[in-house]
């Protein structure tokens, strides 16, 4: 998983085929195999965080607000100027957190960091716009089927098969 703070600049991200242009300051959270490519241009100042899944699975955590923030880890979703704003400061200053937990190695530095991606996904998910629907939302089927419809709006133009779509989702092309 990468998240992208973009403070000023431009950037570019490749998913797969499709290809978006960063303006900052914005804010990018890229699920895990969704970035083919992140490209920065010089100058532009922000921070770039590559998240293990197991920190991402700590970060979820098993409370009431699991589901939801599954279903934002597993999403891609771009927070444009003007709404990334409200949370880009204490986004940046989560990512020099980590940046220092990482270099000191100190006991629970595992559980600090999580702790820090799990806040991150709880600002991504209230900048994202997608808290109606997702709050209630408890089984896993309910949660892979939000999954596809995201993954429908995404590429519905590039027209992929059905393999593609089961390879996102990591699931059989049966299921």
């Amino acid at each position: 998983h990468h998240l992208v703070l973009l403070h000023a600049g431009r950037g570019r991200v490749v998913l797969d085929e499709t290809v978006v242009d960063l303006d900052g300051p914005c804010i990018a959270w890229l699920p895990a195999g969704w970035a083919r490519r992140i490209r920065i241009e010089a100058g532009a100042g922000g921070h770039i965080l590559s998240v293990a899944e197991e920190v991402v699975a700590r970060a979820v955590g098993s409370g009431p607000d699991a589901a939801a923030l599954r279903q934002v880890a597993d999403r891609v979703i771009l927070v444009p100027a003007g709404s990334s704003e409200r949370y880009l400061g204490d986004l940046a200053g989560g990512c020099d957190s980590i940046a220092r937990e990482l270099a000191d190695g100190a006991p629970g530095s595992l559980e600090a960091v999580a702790a820090h991606v799990g806040l991150a996904l709880i600002w991504i998910w209230r900048l994202s716009g997608i808290e109606a629907g997702i709050p209630g939302v408890r089984r896993t089927t309910t949660a892979l089927l939000g999954r596809f419809r995201h993954l429908l709006d995404l590429h519905f133009r590039e027209q992929w098969s059905v393999a593609q779509y089961a390879r996102a989702l990591g699931i059989s092309p049966d299921r």
